[in-house]
């Protein structure tokens, strides 16, 4: 069985789709042009479990709305996509999904750069869940403890990259 966002979360845009169902059919013909198709999959390389996570839909969603903020024009920039975590934060339909937030930058920290990178702090499971959602597992329990952090840290093993917690 498929659908357009990971089973974790519902549609968070559906609410005002069905409120501002002519704005959202603009946005959508918005979806085809070029600009809009390189930033999306430009972001979705560099979030892959946050992508996996909102689904198809809501990512583009929310794809456009980053794009409001931060134009294609500025993708020639290296650092493209890195304030994208606390874009998704600032967005109200987001608020009870603070998870989001360190998934996000735990894509960064991984697929934006390439080789050797400085050690990150998260809260306390981020990586577990992180993983598996990459891994797509079936039944996902996003367990992150705020109170507590977790240094990670990416290690060569042998000619690949391996991001563990550092000890």
């Amino acid at each position: 069985m498929q659908s357009s966002f990971h089973p974790i979360m519902q549609n968070i845009f559906e609410n005002q789709l069905n409120k501002r169902k002519k704005e959202f059919n603009e946005i959508e013909k918005f979806f085809e042009q070029e600009d809009f198709r390189n930033v999306y999959n430009f972001l979705k390389t560099k979030f892959q479990v946050t992508f996996k996570l909102m689904g198809e839909s809501n990512s583009e969603y929310l794809t456009y709305f980053y794009m409001k903020q931060n134009p294609a024009l500025l993708m020639r920039k290296k650092s493209y996509g890195e304030n994208f975590p606390e874009f998704l934060v600032s967005i109200p339909e987001l608020e009870n999904f603070q998870y989001l937030f360190f998934i996000a930058r735990l894509d960064w920290y991984w697929f934006a750069f390439d080789g050797a990178r400085p050690n990150i702090t998260l809260p306390l499971g981020t990586l577990k869940s992180w993983g598996s959602l990459a891994r797509g597992e079936d039944q996902i329990e996003i367990e992150i403890d705020l109170a507590l952090r977790e240094t990670l840290e990416v290690v060569k093993i042998n000619n690949s990259f391996e991001i563990r917690v550092k000890k």
